[in-house]
């Protein structure tokens, strides 16, 4: 029977710290490449990043360390032993301070960034992605061709439609002939209250 352990107890280590702690003795000597990656996200500590080529690695890294938890959450649902809870629970907790401590430092330079002369065209920008974000429902260009199959394409749904238009602009309705009255000399009388 699994029981997880108590939860309770904080790992004073830090998050790339655990992954490098496990990483080894989970996978063995045949992926020292994993162990190697995990001490220097160790060794970097998930400061918040200076350039963008700081970002770039940094998003590396935490995908790196998510994609370690997954395989350990893997591990986990192939056999539950409290070897296997520990191992994922303690990766875990490392994958989640890993993307807060990534976040912050995104967040952190955007505001950075919204700081600067520049930041009002970004703050309009991040307004314009969060509404589209926010969106139920994406546009959708698509229309039924004269078989009645989904046309996606946008170059050939406007084709449809300028055919369609053209079609139903252009077609003639029978119709029955405008009745001609005699017209009426001199000038037409008002209309009276009786006739209202």
């Amino acid at each position: 029977m699994f029981t997880a352990p108590d939860d309770r107890k904080q790992h004073p280590l830090r998050p790339a710290q655990v992954v490098a702690a496990h990483a080894g003795r989970i996978f063995g000597a045949a992926n020292d490449q994993r162990e190697q990656l995990a001490c220097q996200v160790a060794a970097r500590g998930f400061t918040a990043p200076q350039n963008k080529a700081d970002v770039k690695s940094t998003g590396q890294e935490v995908k790196k360390v998510v994609h370690f938890k997954k395989q350990l959450y893997q591990k986990l649902l192939a056999c539950k032993t409290d070897e296997n809870w520990k191992d994922y629970r303690e990766a875990r907790n490392a994958a989640k301070k890993a993307v807060a401590a990534a976040k912050s430092a995104h967040f952190s330079q955007v505001s950075h960034k919204l700081e600067t002369p520049t930041g009002e065209r970004e703050i309009y920008r991040l307004a314009k992605q969060r509404n589209k974000q926010a969106a139920d429902i994406e546009k959708f260009c698509g229309n039924n061709d004269e078989e009645g199959k989904l046309i996606i394409n946008s170059k050939k749904v406007a084709e449809r439609w300028r055919k369609y238009f053209e079609e139903v602009c252009n077609e003639e309705f029978p119709h029955s002939p405008v009745p001609v009255l005699t017209p009426v000399d001199g000038p037409i009388a008002p209309v009276t209250k009786d006739e209202v």
